[in-house]
């Protein structure tokens, strides 16, 4: 990615991804739904491990289903942000449990994940795709 802006209006930028992500995971973490919505692309596409591509109505209904039914724990470390005028990625390492609200063990996960951004027009950022897959086997 190449850019005319200026260092500190990449540093904002920088700052607002960061800041996404903070809110998107503090969001699953909490199970706020509606929080987790707002950061995503009205045409969000999400590209899991081992499952077929989704798109909006299909993401947020796992993840309603995994907030019903789990306590998640998720820990990311966000290890590269770049942007460019409207567009962005980060690039992300994380640790994630998910706590049954019933009975059962613990589901334990560690992996990568990649996030492309959209600048909407009230400046905000929000999530357009969200890659990511698994280091376990």
């Amino acid at each position: 990615m190449s850019s005319s802006r200026k260092g500190s209006d990449k540093q904002s930028d920088e700052a607002a991804i960061k800041e996404w992500h903070r809110k998107y995971h503090d969001s699953c973490n909490r199970g706020d739904l509606e929080t987790f919505k707002t950061l995503l692309d009205d045409d969000i596409t999400w590209l899991p491990p081992n499952a077929p591509i989704m798109k909006k109505k299909a993401c947020l209904e796992m993840a309603e289903n995994l907030m019903k039914n789990y306590r998640i724990n998720q820990n990311p470390t966000i290890e590269e942000i770049k942007t460019d005028a409207d567009l962005a990625y980060s690039r992300i390492s994380y640790r994630e449990t998910y706590y049954p609200k019933d009975e059962g063990k613990p589901i334990i996960n560690d992996g990568k994940g990649v996030y492309l951004f959209r600048r909407r027009s009230d400046g905000l950022w929000v999530s357009t795709h969200i890659i990511w897959n698994s280091n376990v086997a």
